[in-house]
């Protein structure tokens, strides 16, 4: 089982096909995680339906995660960048 963060940019996107191919040679179980940070308003909820829609398409398992990391940030006093890595750390459970 591979489990891949994949953002909706280029670099994960090129990440996921990579992996779908290898999926269909390979027999793996493959699952995506996209983490909606609620930073870039409409633009990140595109990118989560985008991951989600390629997902569901080429049945691929995925699992969209959104938080609102500027609040999350703003509460613990901390920088977005910073609350944002530890969103992800508890999503990926590191």
């Amino acid at each position: 089982r591979i489990v891949a963060g994949v953002s909706g940019g280029v670099d994960s996107m090129v990440l996921l096909h990579l992996l779908k191919n290898a999926r269909e040679c390979k027999n793996f179980e493959l699952q995506v995680v996209h983490v909606e940070h609620g930073i870039r308003g409409k633009e990140s909820l595109r990118d989560a339906n985008f991951v989600s829609n390629f997902c569901n398409i080429n049945n691929i398992n995925c699992k969209i995660v959104s938080a609102n990391v500027p609040q999350i940030a703003s509460k613990n006093k901390q920088t977005v960048e910073q609350a944002a890595r530890e969103v992800r750390q508890i999503v990926f459970g590191s």
